[in-house]
């Protein structure tokens, strides 16, 4: 998700816990220790597995697709001519180029995508939307949607939506730069997260 922008001039609406400082963090930081932040951490992975787990258990049940090739789908079918390279579709589900090809050669023997040469290059292969793949994304998107609005936005208010966008693009952003610019907690909040035993007990989870 990202934040969405604003006219030049127009005044910022984004809640004042929100805003961030060029450096990445939020400007409320005062007030809560590192173990709260951690808590936080500990909610979120649980909320995400538990989520992830039903909108699944949903689309196998349904349509017989699991979520990455739903991705898939997704993903050929906002681009242009309906077709990626296998390394550029690799990048866009966050797997090497191999795990890509991999699962295009699973959904091609469903019918749902297709292999294409470059004519110019015969080296690069395309991974391209079949109208079966279309057909097969129109009907999985219906139970994705209401899904995603039953498990997850229907909990989200205005103020919510906007501090969550604003969260999730400046981690995005700092990871974006490389891990060396990733802003990483102080060396005292470092100190008091992983001291000792600690680490087993909050970073696992």
């Amino acid at each position: 998700m990202t934040v969405r922008p604003r006219q030049p001039g127009a005044p910022d609406a984004t809640p004042p816990a929100a805003r961030a400082h060029p450096a990445g963090r939020s400007e409320v930081t005062a007030g809560r220790s590192e173990d709260d932040r951690i808590a936080a951490w500990s909610l979120f992975l649980q909320t995400h597995t538990l989520v992830i787990r039903a909108l699944e258990q949903e689309l196998v049940a349904g349509q017989d697709l699991t979520l990455a090739e739903y991705d898939v789908l997704v993903h050929l079918s906002d681009a242009p001519k309906h077709r990626l390279r296998m390394s550029e579709l690799g990048a866009l589900l966050l797997v090497t180029s191999g795990g890509a090809t991999k699962l295009i050669d699973r959904m091609t023997k469903r019918g749902f995508t297709d292999r294409e040469l470059d004519p110019s290059d015969r080296r690069v292969v395309y991974a391209v939307l079949t109208t079966a793949g279309r057909q097969k994304l129109r009907s999985a998107a219906r139970i994705h949607l209401a899904g995603v609005h039953q498990y997850f936005t229907s909990f989200l208010g205005d103020e919510d939506t906007d501090v969550l966008q604003s969260i999730c693009s400046r981690i995005l952003s700092s990871q974006a730069q490389g891990p060396s610019q990733a802003q990483g907690p102080s060396k005292a909040q470092g100190e008091t997260a992983v001291h000792g035993d600690d680490l087993t007990g909050h970073v696992g989870r």
